[in-house]
């Protein structure tokens, strides 16, 4: 085999790497967004909600009404085509039957909001269950997100707010491409030798 085809093998297997990264959906929220929020109890701060640990939780100190509702609005940085959001409520059950009842809403400018959608959480749920999902078909394009909490009996608050998107994925680090490279020339070295006795 020669060199040319030694590094054209190396060159594809990088490309297919690459490729395969770029389609899986990542959580954009987590890795390019920053939080904030009308207002915080204690350290139960708005970062909490994309840090990508729901042990975490934002939290108001309050319920939050219809007239004074709390938010926390997440800035992806940049417009991103998302196909879906997953919202993870559950609470570490202190408080069994206690209710949030929030919104969701997307926006390009984070003043002019869409609704997404709308629900009631109640206490009970597991920690690393997705509370409520929201797909979009085709991709939704929006740079904002904002969760509202306008009722319910607990104070307001959210474990995490993930926004998938298939834009900009994480390419392979370069060590990860300089050891899929080294085995590849290897296997050919082993081939060549092989066939050279």
């Amino acid at each position: 085999m020669s060199s040319t085809t030694t590094v054209s093998a190396v060159s594809l297997a990088c490309a297919l790497a690459a490729s395969a990264a770029l389609a899986a959906p990542i959580n954009v929220a987590h890795l390019y967004g920053s939080a904030t929020a009308n207002q915080t109890y204690d350290t139960a701060y708005a970062a909490n909600a994309i840090d990508n640990n729901n042990a975490t939780r934002w939290v108001a100190p309050d319920h939050g009404t219809p007239w004074h509702p709390n938010w926390l609005v997440v800035d992806l940085g940049a417009p991103f085509p998302v196909e879906a959001i997953d919202l993870f409520w559950g609470q570490p059950g202190g408080y069994p039957g206690f209710t949030t009842v929030y919104s969701l809403f997307h926006g390009m400018d984070g003043a002019n909001w869409s609704l997404i959608g709308s629900g009631t959480f109640v206490e009970g749920g597991d920690l690393n269950q997705i509370s409520a999902q929201y797909p979009f078909s085709p991709d939704q394009s929006m740079r904002y997100v904002k969760y509202e909490v306008n009722g319910g009996s607990h104070w307001s608050s959210i474990a995490e707010i993930r926004v998938w998107s298939e834009s900009q994925g994480t390419v392979p680090e370069p060590a990860s491409l300089a050891l899929l490279s080294a085995g590849l020339l290897g296997m050919v070295a082993l081939r060549r030798r092989a066939v050279r006795f």
